[in-house]
């Protein structure tokens, strides 16, 4: 079966004559750069990715497949769920336990690795919904990498179809927002959330070569982002004095941010991406309580996802 994820919670094994059986099945392989022609981009944003969520559980029911899967920070979530078309998974997993303090709460930023505690979902099973489907996501044959931000340089970093601890490990980086969590260390150097470095990581579809490059963004198309409160670039400032590559690409952050969402309008106008957001500003915070927000805000991916699906399917091609 290969190497096992420590955490019993992200895996389901299949018996080795099930494997055929399965849609995604075909045989793990890293594929490096292109193969195919499509790609997926997730962007972050902690709870608003329930918008992803829905999106893409759309993808799954109506057999939407692509060559390659890159997400950022809770994009990476989506994604990995997303590839073992396990529909309503990262979803169940967010709404039900965002009013669990072991889950999310500002206490673990100091006993765990961030204010999102992943570790405890990588524990002990709570639930068939929230079980991650390891067998199949070792035999897709999708190209995935998972966005992080290597402190060091504040370039953006991948990994590639990442599995067992690695695979957490990544995800962990991936999603470790700063100050609100942790450095990372991992294969690639001490590491901290993709968003960073490659907030919407459309450009790396589009350097590897993907043709039709499909972006599902947390924000509507009106968003700008906003400098960071004071306290907050203090804070920065104090956590990271060993990286200074860092802090200016934190400094940095909303004027690239802005810039990118320009250039992606304009590769959308020029119908190089096909591009799906929230319709109106989302009123969901990164740690957002209030379940029937993030329901909400689910249901309206759905919605999109639906919506959009014959013009997707004309654009794929």
């Amino acid at each position: 079966m290969g190497e096992r994820l420590h955490s019993p919670v992200f895996v389901v094994h299949l018996g080795e004559s099930e494997r055929g059986k399965h849609p995604v099945y075909g045989g793990f392989r890293k594929v490096g750069r292109m193969a195919g022609k499509s790609a997926l981009v997730l962007e972050g944003g902690a709870l608003r990715s329930l918008f992803t969520s829905g999106v893409l559980d759309v993808f799954i029911e109506q057999d939407v497949h692509f060559d390659c899967v890159i997400g950022t920070s809770a994009g990476s979530l989506c994604g990995v769920s997303y590839i073992t078309r396990q529909k309503g998974r990262t979803a169940g997993v967010n709404i039900g336990y965002c009013d669990d303090k072991q889950y999310i709460s500002l206490r673990n930023r100091f006993r765990y690795d961030g204010v999102f505690n992943l570790d405890y979902l990588f524990e002990e099973p709570r639930g068939r919904w929230d079980v991650f489907d390891e067998a199949a996501y070792l035999h897709t044959k999708t190209r995935f990498l998972v966005c992080a931000t290597r402190c060091e340089s504040a370039d953006a970093v991948y990994f590639e179809n990442p599995r067992g601890q690695e695979l957490v490990t990544a995800i962990k980086a991936s999603c470790s927002m700063p100050v609100a969590a942790k450095i990372i260390p991992t294969e690639k150097g001490p590491c901290l959330d993709g968003g960073i470095a490659a907030a919407i990581p459309f450009e790396k579809a589009l350097q590897d070569g993907y043709e039709k490059v499909v972006v599902v963004k947390t924000q509507a198309d009106t968003y700008q982002k906003q400098r960071d409160a004071a306290f907050m670039r203090l804070l920065s400032s104090m956590l990271y004095l060993r990286y200074p590559a860092l802090r200016a690409a934190l400094s940095a952050r909303p004027q690239r941010y802005n810039a990118q969402l320009q250039k992606l309008k304009t590769l959308e106008k020029e119908g190089r991406v096909f591009v799906l957001a929230p319709a109106k500003p989302v009123q969901v915070s990164h740690t957002e309580q209030d379940k029937a927000k993030l329901e909400a805000l689910y249901e309206e991916g759905l919605q999109e996802g639906r919506r959009r699906l014959k013009a997707l399917r004309q654009y794929l091609g």
